[in-house]
């Protein structure tokens, strides 16, 4: 995942421990946005585009993630997986509170 300036140039570049099937881009404070990446092997990593180093979000799933959304406060992420099944996951516990297969 790279990140260019908008006169094209390289400003960042973050290496991921798979590949990227979903991305999510979070608002935040002038040059603290975020983006949520989905990866192949089921973990979700955050990204902040003044941080070097990606943020595991300790959420790991059993599939590959499609599709991801943060609530509003930031406490809980809604995950659909390559099987389509759908999963809510407590960010603070790190836990499923609630799964539709």
């Amino acid at each position: 995942m790279a990140l260019h300036n908008f006169k094209g140039k390289r400003v960042r570049e973050w290496i991921l421990d798979d590949t990227i099937c979903c991305a999510n881009i979070n608002s935040g404070p002038n040059e603290c946005e975020s983006i949520h990446l989905g990866l192949a092997n089921g973990s979700i990593q955050n990204i902040f585009i003044d941080n070097m180093f990606p943020v595991d979000l300790a959420v790991y799933h059993s599939s590959a993630i499609q599709r991801l959304e943060m609530n509003p406060n930031k406490s809980k992420i809604a995950v659909i997986d390559d099987e389509d099944r759908f999963f809510l996951y407590d960010i603070s516990t790190k836990g499923t509170c609630v799964s539709h297969r």
